[in-house]
């Protein structure tokens, strides 16, 4: 747990966000999550196991879903780091780790019966 607790620390400076400032922490299999306040804002930080997705795949996905959005696609915009990356990479002990940044999706939960043409559209 620890360990966690300062990858995340690492990852979130790396986006200029400050541990007095995060929300919640969502561990899945493959990534841990955090959410941040910054300013008005939600933002997330993501961090993946170079063992589970390269960096380089994890830093296209990023430029594609910054692009799609540059176009005026409805996504959830990466943000910059501080040093004007996409995708950080952050070494811990013998491990590597790549870190990324969103903010947060607009719109709302969408239960099993919310689903629909509406929706979609």
């Amino acid at each position: 747990m620890e360990r966690r607790s300062e990858l995340m620390a690492a990852a979130a400076s790396r986006f200029g966000l400050l541990e007095r400032n995060r929300l919640q922490t969502h561990f899945s299999e493959h990534s841990l999550v955090r959410s941040y306040r910054r300013d008005e804002k939600i933002v997330y930080v993501r961090l993946t196991d170079e063992s589970h997705k390269p960096y380089a795949k994890i830093a296209g996905e990023v430029q594609w879903v910054e692009y799609l959005g540059s176009k005026g696609v409805c996504v959830s915009r990466p943000l910059h780091s501080a040093a004007g990356n996409l995708a950080e990479r952050i070494r811990m002990e013998d491990r590597e780790y790549t870190a990324v940044c969103y903010e947060e999706a607009k719109g709302r939960p969408v239960g099993e019966n919310g689903a629909g043409e509406d929706l979609y559209r």
